[in-house]
């Protein structure tokens, strides 16, 4: 019984980790979530071996023609890719 009261402390400690508090404020949360999109793309731009200044864009962005777009009511079309590293990170979050 001794020896498993070690074991036990060790796990508790392990599944005991506090969670870091989310930003109060609607600014801290853009930005948490920015920073979150920032890292993403970094990985997966050095994963494709496109890492460095300044990243390839067709890896970055996606390429050929974009698979999805919107009319917004202002008669504005945005469109986007959904093979690109920024797309990938969108998809993550």
């Amino acid at each position: 019984m001794v020896a498993a009261a070690p074991a036990v402390l060790l796990a508790a400690a392990c599944t005991a980790r506090p969670h870091p508090a989310l930003p109060a404020s609607e600014q801290g949360r853009s930005d948490l979530i920015a920073t979150g999109q920032q890292v993403l793309v970094n990985r997966c731009l050095h994963a494709r071996g496109a890492a460095g200044p300044p990243p390839r864009q067709e890896v970055l962005f996606g390429t050929g023609p974009a698979e999805l777009s919107i009319t917004l009511a202002t008669g504005h079309t945005v469109r986007a890719h959904t093979d690109g590293c920024l797309a990938e990170a969108h998809r993550y979050l």
